[in-house]
């Protein structure tokens, strides 16, 4: 799947959500878009999902315009964009198979025991939704949002106000779902280490513009502090501080690759670390500040 966007902007009022946004994003990935509040990242996903209509410009997905073609684009994607909201008598099962019957779904049950899987919510199926916490319901919704096998998920914020046990189990759904289940997640937050963590493409946004677009590891440095004489290892153009030693992850250059050939020179290896210098571009990014 495709997702294209060409001088794509949204108004509100006065306001401009969006600077005339040009991008391309291909499948399978999991893309992080990261910002701070009114960068733009809810609005874009809205249009994408055909919740919002672009002021200009336009987003097409698989050569399909997200606003004017929403019904055969919506087919095909997933979203959770608003915090989820459960009736608290229903249960797990009941609300998946509400959701089921309204995608015109015919064979709900194996449907539901497909999307319980991928979000690890087998055990609660049969419980009412008010005893959920809010990670819980937030899986909930992503197995709603499955239901009909979409090949793409947008999802703004999925971990916003989770404990930290219920953020890790979210990110470990969302990597699974990557991984093991071949679907592209298109994800906004505000949390550096979340984008770290997840992304194989990071999206930076400020003040609705998109003002970085790199693969995750583009900015990652190895660092090995080493026991013997590191000139030995002068072919692999390492930054050098006495017995500490710093590479550069970008492109086709592995921690394994690197390790192997440090051995191979007959030097011990006292410690690895990778370095991530996503904060400091984040900043920058944002111009040194966060926008009020």
């Amino acid at each position: 799947m495709l997702i294209k966007t060409a001088s794509l902007r949204r108004k509100y009022g006065p306001v401009i959500a969006l600077k005339g946004l040009d991008l391309s994003i291909e499948t399978p990935g999991v893309y992080v878009i990261l910002g701070p509040n009114g960068a733009g990242k809810t609005t874009f996903l809205k249009i994408l999902s055909g919740l919002v209509k672009p002021s200009s410009g336009t987003a097409t997905i698989n050569g399909m315009d997200a606003w004017e073609k929403h019904p055969e684009v919506a087919a095909k994607m997933g979203t959770l964009i608003e915090q989820p909201e459960f009736h608290p008598y229903m249960t797990a099962r009941e609300i998946l198979t509400f959701h089921a019957r309204l995608k015109g779904i015919a064979d709900i049950e194996p449907e539901i025991r497909k999307v319980s899987l991928m979000t690890e919510i087998t055990g609660y199926l049969d419980r009412k939704s008010g005893g959920f916490s809010r990670g819980m319901k937030q899986r909930l919704a992503l197995a709603s949002a499955l239901l009909n096998d979409p090949e793409i998920l947008l999802l703004d914020e999925p971990t916003f106000g989770l404990d930290p046990l219920g953020m890790i189990l979210i990110r470990n759904v969302i990597k699974k779902l990557n991984t093991e289940y071949g679907k592209t997640v298109i994800l906004s937050t505000h949390l550096i280490n979340e984008a770290s963590e997840l992304a194989d493409r990071i999206l930076i946004f400020s003040k609705g513009e998109l003002v970085y677009d790199r693969p995750a590891d583009s900015e990652q440095k190895l660092s090995v502090t080493l026991k013997g004489d590191v000139s030995l290892i002068s072919n692999l153009k390492p930054t050098v501080n006495g017995n500490v030693v710093y590479f550069d992850l970008a492109g086709k250059r592995t921690i394994n690759n690197i390790l192997a050939e440090i051995l191979k020179k007959g030097l011990d290896i006292v410690s690895i670390r990778v370095m991530d210098n996503l904060e400091q571009i984040y900043v920058k990014m944002q111009g040194g500040n966060q926008p009020e």
